[in-house]
């Protein structure tokens, strides 16, 4: 797989900056900080977290973002659809109580991070990782009988 850190954290803020900026054209300039490269939970696509920082009419604005970012080159599947992606989180959090990432941006044009990419409202929690498989290694493993049945029980919950 080719498309794991592409871009260094630096040379991604300032990228998420240009292109932030680029989309919220009425604000008094965008900071882009905190950007972390090292939290992906899969191979299907990179994951950057970021934090983005403006003002504009109606104030200052902090949003803890994540940004999904297609593969480039070979990937898992064969074709990467982040607009069914997108329309799917809408139609999940539109008419279910499932919870699912609000994506604030999709942005087609891989002019800004080499490839296509989806910008999501950052919610906390944990993942089970697929590197390695969650049954090998990590949190799963790692946590105590009743954390695992909290898992199980909340998944199945929702």
């Amino acid at each position: 797989m080719a498309f794991i850190n592409r871009l260094e954290p630096a040379d991604t803020a300032k990228a998420l900056e240009v292109w932030l900026e680029s989309r919220l054209p009425d604000t008094d300039g965008v900071r882009v900080d905190g950007v972390d490269l090292s939290r992906a939970t899969g191979m299907s696509h990179e994951t950057v977290f970021f934090d983005a920082h403006w003002r504009d009419a109606a104030g200052r604005h902090d949003e803890r973002l994540v940004a999904r970012v297609a593969p480039v080159g070979p990937a898992l599947f064969p074709d990467y659809n982040l607009d069914l992606q997108r329309r799917c989180m809408d139609l999940v959090r539109a008419d279910t109580d499932v919870p699912a990432p609000e994506v604030a941006f999709f942005e087609r044009d891989d002019e800004w991070l080499r490839t296509p990419f989806l910008v999501m409202r950052r919610i906390d929690g944990e993942s089970p990782p697929d590197i390695p498989p969650y049954v090998f290694g990590g949190w799963v493993m790692d946590a105590t009988p009743e954390q695992r049945r909290t898992l199980q029980n909340s998944s199945i919950s929702v």
